[in-house]
């Protein structure tokens, strides 16, 4: 930049994550894991499964005794996310060691409901699948196409720790 040259705004993608987002470490009363969440996020529960909203960016966690698989864990995940409702493109299936253990990953783009508008918005999801002890774990985050939000899905999956 040349001197005396205002220096242009930064503008936000809708749904990337501030750089400020403070982040508390959330465990479920009685569950078996532990893992970040963002500090001032909805927070909902059904079951065994808790989700982390705020406008179009989400966290969930599914934890559910029994093997996640009967076969080849990618084949599984490939298929949950496939026959989640809505439709799924460009998706890659793969192996990642995170430090709760092995896990599968499921890197794709489907289209998420606006809370305000009900206007469906395209998103990039990212869903790992992780075993241990008869215990399966389902991690999905999500947000709008372009919110470049992966390394801190990243940094959150590897927070994961079982109890």
């Amino acid at each position: 930049m040349t001197a005396g040259m205002p220096v242009p705004a930064r503008t936000m993608t809708p749904g990337h994550i501030a750089d400020q987002q403070a982040w508390v470490t959330y465990a479920p009363r009685g569950g078996s894991y532990k893992i970040l969440a963002p500090l001032g996020w909805a927070r909902t529960e059904s079951g065994g499964k808790v989700t982390f909203a705020n406008k179009l960016d989400g966290e969930s966690v599914q934890v559910s005794s029994g093997a996640c698989t009967a076969g080849d864990p990618r084949t599984t995940l490939s298929k949950m996310v496939l026959h989640s409702g809505a439709p799924v493109t460009d998706l890659r299936v793969g192996s990642i060691a995170l430090p709760a253990g092995p896990a599968h990953l499921a890197e794709y783009q489907t289209t998420s409901r606006e809370p305000a508008t009900g206007k469906r918005v395209p998103v990039t999801a990212n869903a790992y699948f992780l075993e241990r002890d008869g215990r399966c774990a389902l991690i999905t985050f999500w947000s709008p196409v372009g919110a470049g939000n992966e390394a801190y899905w990243q940094e959150t999956a590897r927070s994961f720790r079982w109890r």
